[in-house]
């Protein structure tokens, strides 16, 4: 079991005392990793998973920069109010200092979050003996914790959607806990409240969408020996499919099943490319034929589509199948018992329940039709077609 350290600490003898003691006092594989400032800390922590920080106070904000009592601290914090998920957190923080007055100033602080700020000294071993005991109560716990997730099956990934509190996630992990069925494991992603505003520009969504591949990477590594099924609703949808998008043939994953509700991609999202690359054994898209949402979603926010409510275009089949409800955006509440009659038997037993409610009205095959055209490129195309028929 290999437990990775990162060491953030800009005095280079201090550095090589506290990583020449790691490697002597361990008898497992250690990963050390090391910055020497603010920003280059929060940069790597933003790009990779640690099982350890240890935390030097007086820091530098850059590289050659000069140390600021508040350095560490504003690591700390900014671990601490990570609402959007920008940071990978570590399991545990090991602070370190040798100024007597900034043990005294932040011991505290350190202690509500059950951490410990421990005085630094070359001559002295208390914090040695600390920090031994640390790494081995973290060996420890990741070698019980790997022997549980070699148990694991399966693995249940949940997105939600923007503008919500994502209730039907804990809803689903109860679910699928009470149905008692060995070696399921449940993770629900939640990127926290994403404003219509973000939602809109496509450098936004790119964002969270870089955060989120991060994320299930790290996942999907802890649980290598896992079949995965991805569930997400509306903007959880587009986070899914552009995520398998990205992914190349050398970072591949084994995906069972993909369940998406009112989503938001493009009706002609290319899934054929995708499962070139990725072994996807079963796509269901879950459509609400009445979902307003998803028609202004088409018509003004680039990049999306109505895919939740139309369908996907291609080849459908069992493995490819478009559901049909009679709902809006709110489909997982409107459908009774939608996750134990639709979702459940699929993702434990493999058992798609198929659902069509479509009756072809001309209303609405012609409403469908005209939002199917007016994408943002269209309605551009369109006002400067008027504007040029009025100034002629």
């Amino acid at each position: 079991m290999t437990i990775s350290i990162f060491i953030i600490e800009d005095d280079n003898i201090k550095k090589d005392d506290i990583s020449n003691h790691i490697k002597e006092s361990s008898t497992f594989n250690i990963n050390l990793s090391f910055s020497d400032s603010v920003d280059s800390a929060l940069k790597y922590l933003e790009n990779f998973s640690v099982d350890l920080v240890i935390l030097d106070l007086n820091l530098p904000m850059r590289s050659n920069g000069n140390a600021i009592q508040e350095g560490g601290e504003t690591i700390l914090d900014a671990l601490v109010n990570d609402e959007y998920g920008t940071y990978n957190r570590p399991t545990s923080v090991f602070g370190i200092s040798q100024h007597k007055d900034l043990h005294e100033k932040y011991s505290d602080k350190f202690s509500e979050l059950s951490f410990t700020l421990n005085y630094y000294s070359p001559i002295t071993t208390d914090w040695k003996t600390r920090l031994t005991r640390l790494i081995n109560w973290l060996s420890a716990n990741n070698a019980q914790s790997s022997t549980r997730i070699k148990k694991s099956e399966k693995l249940i990934i949940s997105v939600h959607g923007i503008r919500t509190e994502a209730n039907w996630q804990k809803k689903l992990d109860k679910l699928v806990n009470e149905s008692n069925s060995t070696g399921v494991s449940c993770r629900s992603y939640n990127y926290g409240f994403f404003d219509l505003v973000r939602y809109i520009f496509p450098y936004t969504r790119r964002r969270e969408v870089e955060k989120f591949s991060r994320h299930v990477k790290s996942l999907v590594r802890t649980y290598e020996n896992a079949d995965i099924t991805f569930i997400g609703h509306s903007f959880g949808t587009h986070l899914i499919g552009f995520f398998l998008k990205s992914l190349k043939l050398e970072n591949s994953v084994r995906i069972d099943k993909i369940i998406l509700i009112n989503s938001v991609l493009p009706s002609d999202f290319p899934w054929h490319k995708i499962k070139e690359i990725v072994r996807i054994n079963t796509i269901i898209n879950d459509c609400g034929i009445k979902d307003k949402v998803l028609l202004l979603s088409q018509a003004f926010v680039p990049g999306t589509g109505m895919a939740g409510r139309v369908g996907f275009h291609g080849f459908i089949d069992s493995a490819f199948q478009n559901r049909y409800f009679d709902a809006g955006h709110d489909l997982y509440e409107t459908v009774d018992d939608y996750f134990e009659r639709y979702c459940l038997p699929l993702i434990l037993k493999s058992e798609v329940i198929s659902s069509d409610v479509r009756d072809n009205k001309w209303v609405q095959n012609f409403i469908n039709s005209l939002f199917r055209w007016m994408n943002t490129t269209n309605i551009f195309l369109f006002t400067l077609f008027v504007l040029f028929l009025m100034i002629l």
